[in-house]
């Protein structure tokens, strides 16, 4: 199996320094300019499947890449939405990290009222990862989505705990790719945004 996950284009959130979680927000000009760009560069690739995460902006991402792969069906599935960041959603960026340094907690341990973890959002994509691998050998498969479940599986296949996560965050439509060798998933690619330039 070779997985190539791409992150959505620039959203309305990401340039308001609002944090979005899993709220619905739209991509920017710049992020509808991204799609496009990153479509372009993985138009010549065959795939076998495609998931993306039921938020507007990875939807909207995904729109312009499925022009150029007309005769895919897309599965929406909900394993691959932002964390939930609870009643910090659609807030100021710098509340939710106050929260945090206020009670002494790691991003990643955090559970913000109304929401979730990122230790259950690395949970809930490692168990779609391992579906992945049991039912899809030998296919190509692309998959759309957003930092938090992106870093937590990319942390995951090298062997990395969840507080390096950040290491693993890709920039607007960064592409990256997840092969098996020797049946051991790898890192091959990470976080290519040369379609950006």
């Amino acid at each position: 199996m070779r997985l190539v996950i791409v992150r959505h284009g620039e959203s309305t959130a990401n340039i308001g320094e609002l944090t979005q979680g899993d709220t619905n927000t739209r991509l920017t000009k710049l992020g509808r300019k991204q799609a496009k760009k990153v479509a372009k560069r993985l138009s010549s690739e065959k795939f076998d499947k495609v998931f993306v995460s039921d938020l507007d902006r990875a939807l909207n991402t995904l729109k312009e890449i499925l022009k150029f792969h007309k005769n895919l069906e897309p599965e929406i599935r909900k394993e691959l939405r932002e964390q939930s960041k609870g009643i910090y959603e659609n807030t100021p960026r710098h509340l939710i990290h106050e929260e945090m340094a206020r009670q002494r907690i790691e991003d990643y341990n955090f559970l913000p009222k109304g929401g979730e973890t990122l230790r259950n959002v690395k949970k809930r994509i490692i168990k779609f990862f391992k579906e992945l691998l049991k039912s899809y050998n030998g296919k190509n498969i692309l998959m759309v989505g957003h930092n938090g479940p992106i870093s937590c599986l990319l942390s995951y296949i090298d062997h990395q705990p969840i507080k390096k996560h950040k290491q693993y965050r890709q920039g607007s439509t960064g592409i990256s790719i997840i092969e098996l060798k020797n049946k051991i998933p790898i890192i091959k690619l990470f976080d290519c945004t040369k379609h950006l330039k």
